[in-house]
């Protein structure tokens, strides 16, 4: 039985923990927000832009959105 991924996945969460309890105000991991409460701050996910298809200006309309959803808030 191979087990990386839930290996991986545990030692991801805990450099997620150990930056915050080090001093790092914020982080990119969605989930060591759900997880911890921390707030996370950074890029769009890679399934938001997927959503979009796979057409040739998918790409755009993705970004395009994110934008005028977002652009009067504070991320």
């Amino acid at each position: 039985m191979e087990a990386g991924e839930q290996q991986a996945f545990e030692a991801v969460m805990s450099i997620t923990k150990a930056a915050y309890l080090g001093g790092c105000v914020a982080h990119s991991n969605l989930m060591g927000e759900y997880l911890y409460n921390l707030k996370s701050v950074g890029t769009m996910t890679h399934g938001f832009i997927q959503s979009f298809g796979m057409e040739k200006d998918a790409e755009y309309k993705a970004f395009d959105m994110f934008i005028k959803t977002y652009r009067d808030s504070r991320l």
